[in-house]
């Protein structure tokens, strides 16, 4: 099981992930010969309290996706009343010393949100994906663990 070990940043624990086309639209550009975009890095947010992994609208349009339907978010800021988003499928890989370790998923639906004010962070990784890691924060000692 690959581990990243790193101080927790002022966001919090943050990691770096490979965004990519998800494993059904690799095969369908593949088998017409058109050119699969390359994965988009990103610097995201380990967040417990969200239950669905999401990332800034500057991603998909990198990777040149569109919306497969809609997604209904509700926040403590919401209220009542979800947020309702975009939602794409994509393929998610998790990054360390500057190399894929391996496709985490291969095919996830993930919401868009915008991450403008939250400098060179620019996505969320929820309870959707954290299922399958050991995430131990570290808040003592300044630093966190992700096993996966």
């Amino acid at each position: 099981m690959p581990v990243v070990s790193q101080d927790l940043s002022d966001q919090g624990a943050v990691i770096d992930l490979l965004v990519g086309v998800s494993a059904p639209r690799r095969e369908k550009l593949e088998r017409v010969g058109f050119a699969v975009p390359e994965p988009v890095r990103v610097r995201a947010l380990i967040d417990t309290g969200s239950h669905a992994t999401g990332f800034d609208p500057s991603v998909f349009h990198a990777l040149d996706i569109t919306s497969v339907g809609y997604f209904r978010v509700r926040t403590a800021s919401t209220g009542e009343a979800p947020h309702v988003a975009e939602q794409f499928q994509v393929s998610l890989s998790l990054v360390h010393d500057h190399s894929a370790l391996k496709v985490h998923h291969s095919d996830l639906l993930v919401f868009a949100s915008n991450f403008t004010d939250a400098g060179d962070v620019k996505g969320l990784i929820g309870r959707d994906v954290l299922k399958g890691c050991l995430f131990v924060y570290d808040g003592e000692r300044g630093c966190f663990t992700f096993a996966f």
